[in-house]
């Protein structure tokens, strides 16, 4: 009811439970009844910004001061945030209360409004720290666009950047370790790159290069019995030595058998090559895995040489003379002997035979 009159008079007031009752009527009467919208209950919504940002409602936009909106009960106000370069919220509070971990990509909804409600935003300025790479030896770091060499360079970074740093080392080097605060990531590093999330202090990334160490296998040889074998300036004799070469070499080896002894034989991985060797040397070439070598010396043989003179004459050997007589020599396998015969004047050679064969 916006109001009620009698006889023009309001008597609005006087309406109770939507009745109002006319009391002895003495003369004729007017009642003259008006209605109008029921206004809606409405609110004050009240928006403070304080820092390098604004806040933004209904169209509206909020810095570095205070406004007040008035609106309907039962609205939801959408309020969105946006900070300054170099600056992030800090807080929200609605009421007094904290409600900053429930802003969702710089916007908070405060739903249903049924009271008068105020809104408090601060903005910070993101703190920044300096990130240091040092770059040492044969090779270069880049960073942002920077590629540092043999120094330190220092940069400047905000709170939670992630910085991606790359490493190219000269040809023949390699990534010897990176260190970031002085712990070792080297293992993390992919692809030549490697990232540091989230910086939060003071940050320190050490990076060194090295020469890439030549390929080396293992040179393995061993000497049996008597004799040895020379390898690099190196004598191997009744023992197992090994030796480190590097991937392509060419492994020139020696045998020496002692005397009344030859070399049995040679096994390179297990495969005799003993018929390959010339003039006591072997030649190994392009080694390009782990290898062994065996080497076997052995005794030579040795058998009776009987040398039997019969008759008007002699036999001579080794600087021996036998006459009517048998006389013994002890030769090594393969000896070759040379036997001289004189006959007594008047006589000459009868026969010789060796083993019984004339």
């Amino acid at each position: 009811v916006g109001n009620v009159k009698v006889n023009n008079m309001d008597v609005t007031a006087s309406v109770a439970n939507n009745n109002y009752t006319i009391s002895n009527i003495t003369a004729n009467t007017t009642l003259t009844v008006t209605f109008e919208a029921i206004p809606p209950t409405t609110y004050a919504f009240t928006i403070s910004a304080v820092g390098n940002g604004t806040v933004t409602y209904d169209g509206n936009d909020v810095r570095g001061k205070t406004s007040s909106f008035t609106v309907v009960e039962g609205t939801n106000a959408v309020v969105t945030f946006t900070a300054d370069e170099g600056y992030r919220l800090k807080s929200v509070k609605l009421d007094n209360t904290d409600v900053t971990s429930s802003v969702v990509n710089n916007q908070y909804t405060i739903s249903n409004i049924k009271a008068n409600t105020s809104l408090e935003v601060t903005f910070e300025a993101i703190p920044t720290y300096s990130l240091n790479i040092t770059a040492s030896g044969n090779g270069s770091v880049t960073y942002d666009g920077t590629a540092i060499r043999g120094k330190t360079q220092t940069f400047t970074v905000r709170e939670g950047t992630s910085a991606t740093v790359t490493f190219a080392p000269d040809a023949g080097y390699r990534i010897a370790s990176v260190k970031l605060n002085n712990t070792d990531v080297t293992a993390s590093v992919a692809n030549n790159s490697y990232t540091i999330s989230n910086i939060t202090s003071n940050t320190t990334l050490s990076v060194t290069f090295e020469v890439i160490p030549p390929t080396t296998y293992a040179f393995t040889i061993s000497a049996v019995g008597n004799g040895y074998v020379a390898f690099d300036g190196n004598t191997i004799r009744s023992k197992t030595f090994s030796f480190n070469v590097v991937s392509g070499t060419n492994a020139v080896l020696t045998f020496s058998a002692d005397e009344g002894n030859r070399l049995k034989s040679v096994k390179v991985n297990g495969q005799d090559v003993t018929s390959s060797i010339v003039g006591n040397q072997y030649t190994i070439t392009n080694i390009s895995a782990n290898t062994t070598i065996a080497v076997v010396f052995e005794a030579i043989p040795t058998y009776a040489l009987n040398i039997v003179a019969s008759g008007n004459g002699s036999a001579s050997y080794d600087g021996v003379i036998i006459r009517n007589q048998s006389q013994n020599f002890t030769l090594r396998e393969g000896a070759s002997a040379v036997v001289s015969f004189s006959a007594d004047n008047g006589y000459r050679i009868a026969s010789v035979k060796v083993n019984n064969t004339d």
